[in-house]
């Protein structure tokens, strides 16, 4: 496989009315919702996999993250990251 890509920063008011959008190498055009500690994230055309869409739902709770992601036709599955 690929090595790992660089990492992104992202940075939102979650005051402001959402939703927000950016670009990124990794992952194109993608817009993020945020509501009651709900994350919702869609790239429409993730350049990296055959301009696939990918879509993440997550929840933050206690110092967590976690949730769900798929690719369109190639992955799906779940995850957890926690603040350091």
């Amino acid at each position: 496989g690929s090595p790992d890509p660089d990492g992104i920063v992202a940075e939102f008011d979650l005051n402001g009315e959402g939703p927000y959008t950016g670009t990124s190498d990794l992952f194109g055009d993608y817009s993020i919702s945020y509501s009651d500690g709900q994350l919702s994230f869609t790239a429409a055309a993730v350049p990296g996999v055959g301009n696939r869409e990918m879509t993440l739902e997550g929840e933050f709770t206690d110092g967590l993250f976690s949730g769900t992601y798929s690719i369109v036709g190639l992955a799906e599955g779940t995850f957890e990251a926690t603040r350091s």
